[in-house]
């Protein structure tokens, strides 16, 4: 009886399905988001339900890489007209967020960018002759920067001889372009590689998705993201499991 799965039962045992019997990644959690889905199709109203309830759950999760998820039912369902309820307007609005955050999905590659330094010299990402690049995008008038600060100061003194280059990122422009290198000894920031674009010439700022500051991420040598969104408190622990996890992925296997 297909009234029989919209039940509180039936969501439990759904949301078990989803939340403890699937390997709690984005890729393994769509993958069983589209076959439930999949079974619920034939009756309309649970199929409309779970695939909105699906969609808004991960639109709302705090979980760094698990946007994925949204992305994937954004372009697998209701790009595809698979979700014919959705209004025009609103699905102009789903899709614009869908299309802000592909190319920062964890895994993908940033596009090589032209920054600059206070002297007005260019520095491109490509420039980065480390295993790994931090980058933290901030603001001199951001307070929740100000807090951020002394632990990415820390990690950077820590890090810069392990293979490590740390870009801090102005994201003003324009006329309070120069603010960003006003507070540079004040705010103890002379030890990063300081860059910023004053007319927006590199896009960073759709590139990589920057709506508020600060926001940090970790790629590799391949500008591949590995970590995003993480906070500055985070960076050693989440930095040392990256360099442990490659470390055993180059070591031979033993017999």
């Amino acid at each position: 009886n297909p009234a029989s799965l919209r039940t509180p039962y039936f969501h439990i045992k759904i949301m078990d399905y989803i939340e403890k019997m699937t390997v709690q990644q984005p890729d393994s959690i769509a993958e069983s988001i589209d076959y439930i889905l999949s079974l619920v199709e034939p009756a309309e109203d649970t199929y409309r339900f779970y695939l909105s309830y699906f969609l808004n759950d991960a639109a709302k999760s705090k979980i760094v890489g698990f946007d994925a998820i949204y992305v994937h039912l954004m372009d697998n369902y209701y790009m595809k007209g698979k979700a014919p309820w959705a209004e025009e307007g609103n699905l102009k609005k789903l899709k614009q967020n869908a299309d802000r955050l592909r190319p920062v999905l964890i895994g993908k590659t940033i596009d090589d960018i032209t920054l600059y330094q206070e002297d007005g010299s260019e520095f491109k990402l490509s420039d980065v002759e480390t295993k790994y690049t931090v980058i933290m995008f901030w603001a001199p008038d951001c307070g929740h920067c100000k807090k951020a600060m002394p632990e990415a100061i820390a990690f950077n003194e820590k890090y810069k001889d392990k293979g490590v280059t740390f870009l801090a990122v102005c994201t003003k422009t324009k006329d309070k372009y120069q603010s960003c290198w006003d507070v540079l000894e004040e705010k103890n920031m002379l030890g990063f590689l300081n860059l910023g674009d004053q007319y927006g010439r590199s896009r960073f700022k759709s590139k990589f998705n920057v709506r508020t500051t600060p926001k940090i991420f970790i790629l590799n040598e391949n500008r591949e993201i590995l970590m995003k969104n993480l906070g500055s408190n985070q960076l050693e622990e989440i930095m040392d499991h990256i360099i442990e996890m490659d470390k055993e992925e180059s070591e031979p296997l033993k017999n």
